[in-house]
């Protein structure tokens, strides 16, 4: 809605298209994979890079697999930064107060031609004071990663695990 103009940039430097999950007491993916013991995706990327991933916690193959397929999806992926030049509506009238932003707001940007709606995070801020309509902010696929919600899964499990055997 107040999007003056956007411009992409896109990084697949760091991506892993494939990931060898090992589990606890060495268990692979194998007996639920076709035999293979790792899983690909070169959906933005041909070039082979291997990550070998390592969690004690997994004792199913079959949830192995499932969540490295899900770590490798986000690891895949390019790193996305749109740096926008924004109309700051809520800076210039209190009553468009419903359009404010600010770091870490997500924001739905919307591809008219693919039809395709992606949410990103405002990654950073540029704000003058006196001329709002020269800010200016920079947006980034900086979302939840599948290492940060598995992190804090665990702390919410030592936690019950804690408050079940902690004093009986």
């Amino acid at each position: 809605l107040n999007l003056k103009k956007l411009t992409r940039e896109s990084d697949s430097y760091d991506n892993n298209p494939r990931i060898i999950p090992i589990g606890a007491n060495g268990i692979t993916i194998e007996e639920v994979n076709g035999g293979k013991n790792y899983l690909e995706n070169y959906q933005y990327s041909n070039k082979v890079l291997t990550y070998i991933w390592k969690d004690e916690s997994y004792t199913d193959a079959q949830i192995l697999m499932e969540d490295a397929a899900e770590k490798l999806k986000e690891m895949s992926a390019p790193a996305e930064t749109f740096a926008c030049e924004i109309v700051d509506l809520a800076g210039q009238r209190k009553d468009f107060g419903l359009l404010a932003y600010d770091l870490g707001d997500e924001v739905k940007l919307i591809n008219r031609e693919t039809r395709t709606m992606v949410s990103r995070r405002i990654t950073k801020t540029v704000r003058y004071p006196d001329a709002p309509e020269k800010n200016t902010c920079e947006i980034s696929n900086v979302v939840t990663t599948f290492t940060e919600m598995q992190e804090k899964l665990s702390k919410a499990a030592e936690i019950v695990e804690y408050v079940i055997t902690g004093d009986g």
